[in-house]
């Protein structure tokens, strides 16, 4: 029986691979459509190509930057102090927590 092509040679036959032409031995596909990552110009898919966006791997098409620092609000992990002065009683927090 003759070997099934795979000609990335990722390990993954043509009809199986997310991206036949690149080799993504892993598969990885963070928006679940039909082209791995490797070969998925918009990896979250919101309408905007990944060089474009602030934040490629999570959907953010309205690309919000309140603070200005180039990664989308989605992207951002700034932590919030929450409590009293007192820094014995401050609690840190994850932004929507």
């Amino acid at each position: 029986m003759p070997a099934l092509p795979d000609s990335d040679a990722d390990g993954v036959v043509d009809s199986l691979d997310n991206c036949a032409l690149v080799s993504n031995a892993n598969q990885k596909n963070s928006d679940d459509d039909s082209f791995g990552d490797a070969c998925d110009l918009d990896d979250d898919n919101d309408s905007l190509a990944d060089a474009d966006d602030n934040c490629s791997k999570k959907y953010n098409p309205d690309q919000a930057d309140n603070d200005g620092d180039g990664r989308g609000n989605v992207c951002d992990f700034s932590l919030l102090v929450v409590g009293h002065q007192d820094a014995r009683h401050v609690r840190i927090v994850a932004p929507g927590s």
